[in-house]
């Protein structure tokens, strides 16, 4: 490989494994609605503890381990439809690449895939008129009729 960087790892970057993992064990006994409250919004409750970790890792100066936290936070807001923050905490993982030669060979490619999979999802959302329930005319008259 170029540089002798290390290849993208990452098999799931839609979150789900980090969701399921993060979930408290409810009641065998729990109404749907109480199931509702222990998955709505949590990758938000996830990413709420991320930032616990991640802030006493860089008061620490333990960069290396930021690195994981932050690519873990880009996944909990991609599967909340939040492309921006995964965006964001990308950016931040990347940053600390640039500090240390090891963690860049072990973790760019991974990361700009990333920032490419949080791009699209950005797209969709930018530009999914139906996604959004909102109908503009002028995408109207570019949409095939339905058939």
């Amino acid at each position: 490989m170029p540089g002798d960087f290390s290849q993208r790892g990452i098999a799931d970057s839609s979150g789900f494994q980090m969701i399921v993992a993060s979930l408290k064990p409810w009641d065998a006994g729990a109404s749907l609605e109480n199931l509702a409250e222990f998955v709505e919004a949590a990758g938000f409750k996830a990413i709420s503890q991320l930032d616990t970790v991640l802030g006493a890792a860089r008061n620490a100066g333990d960069l290396q381990s930021c690195r994981p936290w932050e690519i873990m936070k880009a996944h909990l807001f991609n599967s909340e439809g939040q492309p921006n923050g995964a965006t964001k905490s990308l950016q931040e993982a990347r940053s600390l690449l640039a500090r240390d030669p090891d963690l860049e060979r072990d973790s760019l490619y991974t990361i700009i895939y990333l920032q490419g999979v949080s791009s699209l999802r950005r797209g969709e959302n930018d530009n999914c008129v139906d996604c959004r329930g909102k109908a503009r005319a002028s995408s109207l008259s570019r949409r095939p009729p339905f058939t």
